[in-house]
């Protein structure tokens, strides 16, 4: 009990400080704000000019409804729909499906950055590039693959090979990118 009594004091005085609190919010006026702001526009001379409505939209009809899917995929991708056949195109697979079908090579575990051309070799008049992966010396010829984009060997020169890589663009189409790897200075 003499805890009670010692807490009511307390939150006696707890409730008037919240009384008056609320006291000094009480009912308030805004005139003196406009006043004032009417004031300061006088003194700028600002002049207030009232918006024009917004306008209201009216949907139009569509008058293309019957012709196929404008934000179709194969549109996108540049096959007209509405052409006889095209639905055979927007199927057919990529002319560089068949390399990704088949097994990948040990090259191509690497990335190409990690790779290093130490040289060239030429055997029975066929030259063959030695490319350092790791810690391993590996043979390459024309038609191999290596590096993670499918880079196939396209050419063999003296100082450097040339590759055909696979990107996909952004409508998911595969295009070829060649990348030339060098043969370092002082290491023939």
């Amino acid at each position: 009990m003499s805890m009670t009594s010692n807490l009511r004091p307390f939150l006696l005085a707890l409730q008037c400080i919240a009384l008056a609190c609320l006291a000094g919010c009480g009912v308030s006026s805004t005139e003196e704000l406009k006043t004032w702001l009417e004031k300061e526009r006088k003194l700028l001379g600002a002049a207030t000019t009232a918006f024009a409505p917004p306008r209201t939209f009216e949907p139009e009809a569509y008058a293309l409804a019957g012709q196929g899917d404008p934000f179709a995929s194969a549109r996108l991708n540049g096959v007209d729909l509405r052409s006889p056949g095209a639905s055979d195109v927007a199927r057919k697979p990529s002319a560089y499906a068949l390399e990704f079908s088949g097994s990948k090579q040990e090259l191509e575990n690497f990335p190409l950055e990690s790779l290093h051309l130490k040289g060239i070799l030429s055997q029975e008049g066929v030259r063959v590039a030695l490319i350092m992966a790791g810690d391993r010396l590996h043979q390459v010829r024309k038609g191999d693959y290596m590096g993670l984009r499918k880079g196939k060997v396209m050419d063999i020169s003296a100082t450097a090979i040339v590759l055909r890589e696979l990107e996909q663009d952004a409508s998911g189409q595969w295009k070829p990118k060649n990348t030339v790897l060098p043969l370092k200075e002082g290491e023939k």
